[in-house]
């Protein structure tokens, strides 16, 4: 025997409102991912900076500081599970040598946030976007000066 349908909706309304939760959903939770993957790449950046001008501000010569401050940043996103390709680390100084007391350093860490689930073309990823942080510290007046 067929059933007759006697133009009775049962049991649609459910159905819709399961495709129209998994249309709204997906993109939802997709984009809320991709906010926290970018805020955690903003953070390790920050961190990046900030250790990495307390690594160069402490170092006994401004070729170990650049050393010391890219080890640091490299540290920093690898603490947040980030890949250290395509960081960049870039140290100003307002005097020359840099490690002149009382003298102001300033580190600048770049990087790229990558979208989740975006594929990589050509071995470049195609979405992605650039954080970067600064951080400026002093070099201790009291100090000797270092080359």
């Amino acid at each position: 025997m067929t059933a007759v349908r006697d133009g009775r909706d049962d049991g649609t309304a459910t159905v819709e409102f399961v495709l129209v939760a998994l249309l709204l959903l997906v993109p939802l939770a997709y984009v809320l991912v991709a906010a926290l993957d970018v805020q955690r790449t903003a953070y390790a950046v920050g961190q990046a900076a900030r250790t990495g001008a307390r690594a160069f501000v402490t170092a006994p010569s401004t070729a170990v500081g650049r050393e010391r401050a890219r080890r640091a940043a490299v540290l920093a996103l690898a603490d947040q599970g980030l890949p250290s390709d395509g960081l960049r680390v870039e140290v100003r100084c307002s005097a020359q040598p840099c490690l002149t007391p009382a003298a102001s350093v300033r580190v600048v860490v770049s990087a790229v946030a990558r979208l989740p689930l975006a594929p990589d073309v050509l071995g470049r990823p195609v979405a992605g976007l650039p954080v970067s942080a600064e951080q400026e510290l002093t070099v201790e007046p009291y100090s000797a000066r270092r080359p």
